[in-house]
């Protein structure tokens, strides 16, 4: 008689040794974090292979040495992007970027300001380089969201 309690207990011993408990919770891998806009534009040109470079942009006289806010300024004075024109913007963020124009550019050539832009449009990303061929700035911008 005193075998089946027994077996009984040893059963419901084992069965609670097995279960997991109910507050545990797993620990979760680390993600990375997603790209933001800066470093998606530069994958998405670094892919075109150079072609990003094609078109009109507007010539910047300002020296080798001006800051990133009057060259940014410059830019939304000399040019509109498509949706309209750029009458407030507020700089978030600016970083040296490289962007090859073929698998073997290595050259300072690849190598851009990167500038992340509050605007009354919206976010935008402005790429600028000091330098040839325009013998002044180069830049452009972008929308940070839907051209990326």
């Amino acid at each position: 008689m005193m075998r089946v309690p027994l077996c009984f207990a040893l059963v419901a011993l084992l069965a609670g040794c097995a279960a997991k408990p109910e507050s545990a919770s797993p620990v979760a891998e680390p993600q990375p974090a997603p790209p933001d806009a800066i470093e998606r534009l530069v994958a998405r040109l670094s892919a075109s292979r150079g072609l990003w470079l094609n078109g009109v942009t507007p010539r910047i006289d300002l020296p080798a040495t001006a800051p990133v806010a009057d060259v940014v300024a410059q830019l939304f004075q000399k040019s509109a992007p498509a949706v309209g024109a750029v009458t407030r913007h507020d700089i978030i963020e600016s970083r040296q970027v490289r962007i090859p124009t073929h698998p073997a550019d290595i050259g300072p050539d690849a190598t851009y300001t990167a500038v992340l832009v509050d605007t009354n449009l919206g976010r935008r990303v402005v790429l600028m380089q000091y330098g040839p061929p325009s013998g002044g700035w180069w830049s452009r911008s972008y929308d940070a969201e839907t051209s990326i």
